[in-house]
């Protein structure tokens, strides 16, 4: 199976790359209400520092692909500077795409495991406050 195939199988968008063979959960995969989003001046150092660790150490592997979640590394200074969020994006890198029926239900349920697991740090709220505040 393509990567073209499996995009359209799991729900995960494929950029279209012809060496790209990783897949993201976004678009028709996670509604927007289920985007993690990041509003570091809320967050504070301490915190934020720990989203980073927890996104440099948790991944999960199996043998034909890895799911794993990433931002923007700009780090916590830059965007405490920021009138924006930040993003963590759930990926799954796949290194082989024969993928059974199985695997493909597994990849999924793991893309939603990694999506729970960062979901903690989603603080939107404090963002939208912040822009009622500053009338933005």
């Amino acid at each position: 199976m393509n990567m073209e195939e499996l995009s359209e199988k799991t729900g995960l968008s494929w950029d279209g790359g012809k060496d790209d063979n990783r897949l993201f959960a976004d678009g028709g995969f996670l509604c927007d209400d289920n985007e993690i989003r990041v509003y570091a001046p809320t967050m504070g150092i301490e915190r934020y520092a720990e989203m980073e660790k927890d996104l440099n150490d948790f991944d999960i592997k199996r043998e034909k692909y890895t799911v794993y979640a990433c931002n923007d590394m700009s780090g916590f200074d830059y965007w405490n500077k920021e009138d924006e969020t930040n993003y963590i994006q759930i990926t799954a890198n796949i290194d082989d795409s024969d993928l059974s029926p199985e695997e493909l239900t597994q990849l999924v349920d793991d893309v939603w495991e990694c999506f729970y697991h960062f979901e903690e740090y989603d603080n939107i709220e404090d963002y939208i406050e912040w822009l009622r505040e500053h009338d933005k």
